[in-house]
């Protein structure tokens, strides 16, 4: 009985440790979690992030065309965030996360078209209150999304001024609806 135990504890031990790689995941996989406590340990950037998911959208999205248009402020904006937490060690809720939003949402410094050539041109003089809220949290808006045109449509992610979105699994299919350039990115 007592070798028994022994044993059990030696393979609850040894199943412990082998779930505990001490791998960092990718950057991609990060929560927010894992991304603020390796901003406070100095281990990553809010610009290294942000350069990072550029990197990938540069290397993936033109197979998938789930992104509209970028925010070329993206990484001036994270360097100053980076800049905030040095100065006051404070991280807010989102604080130097990137985030992509769909094109129907507005965003001052972006076009905001929801897919129609009407809008192709149009950018808001000022941001939607939800983009608002996500910046006062300290979240990046990365880029704008790909949708169907004027959100319509629950099969295809088409639009008149952006074409369409491939899925990202298999480009021969969409990643359907109104919302598939977010789930193609």
């Amino acid at each position: 009985m007592i070798l028994f135990r022994r044993l059990a504890l030696f393979f609850l031990a040894l199943c412990y440790l082998s779930c505990q790689t001490g791998d960092t995941p990718p950057l991609e996989e990060l929560t927010i979690a894992q991304a603020h406590t390796a901003f406070q340990e100095g281990t990553l950037s809010s610009e290294k992030l942000v350069q990072a998911y550029l990197e990938r959208i540069e290397q993936y999205d033109p197979q998938l065309n789930s992104l509209t248009f970028l925010n070329p402020k993206a990484l001036e904006e994270a360097k100053a965030l980076d800049q905030e937490l040095a100065k006051t060690g404070v991280l807010r809720p989102l604080h130097g996360i990137p985030l992509i939003v769909k094109d129907n949402i507005n965003t001052a410094e972006m076009p905001t078209t929801a897919g129609a050539l009407a809008l192709q041109h149009f950018i808001p003089e000022r941001d939607a209150f939800i983009i608002e809220r996500l910046k006062d949290a300290g979240a990046i808006i990365l880029g704008k999304s790909n949708m169907a045109e004027w959100a319509f449509s629950p099969m295809h992610t088409e639009s008149s001024t952006a074409g369409t979105t491939h899925n990202p699994y298999d480009t021969t299919r969409v990643p359907a609806g109104s919302s598939g350039g977010t789930g193609g990115a």
